[in-house]
């Protein structure tokens, strides 16, 4: 695995996994777990903070892969083993905040399914027969009023 620290033309600074460089039919490279590195700048201390973002939202899970245009990179270089250790912890977490995440939806789509279910139960939804003459789905309007 090479890990990179690229500046691209739009100003972004990234550091990414490079999986497969460009080869003489394509600019495009592959990587992975490309984190946004974002600057903080404290104008009454003078300081900097240093953090990551994703690069690509939903893009966290270890097997999904980007393309990255070498035509958009203006520099590169190999990370520091200080950024590279934070780095990893970065995606580390965003890889656990993801599967939270999914599990999250999973549980709230089921709920959303089991309720669904019980107001078909309860009203009578998916009767599909015409002959029933307690038919409760039809709205009667009021022709005197305005809709």
């Amino acid at each position: 695995m090479d890990l990179f620290q690229f500046r691209l033309t739009n100003g972004d600074e990234i550091l990414c996994e490079v999986l497969d460089d460009p080869d003489e039919n394509s600019p495009n490279m592959v990587i992975r777990n490309a984190m946004l590195i974002v600057t903080i700048n404290n104008p009454q201390t003078g300081s900097r903070i240093y953090s990551f973002r994703p690069w690509m939202v939903y893009q966290d899970q270890e097997d999904y892969m980007q393309l990255l245009n070498t035509n958009h990179i203006l520099g590169e270089a190999k990370p520091d083993v200080v950024l590279a250790d934070q780095y990893f912890r970065a995606v580390k977490s965003e890889q656990e905040h993801s599967e939270i995440r999914a599990k999250d939806m999973e549980k709230r789509i089921g709920e959303i399914a089991d309720k669904i279910l019980e107001y078909a139960k309860t009203n009578n939804v998916g009767h599909t027969d015409s002959d029933v003459s307690n038919i409760t789905n039809v709205v009667r309007f009021d022709r005197n009023k305005m809709h």
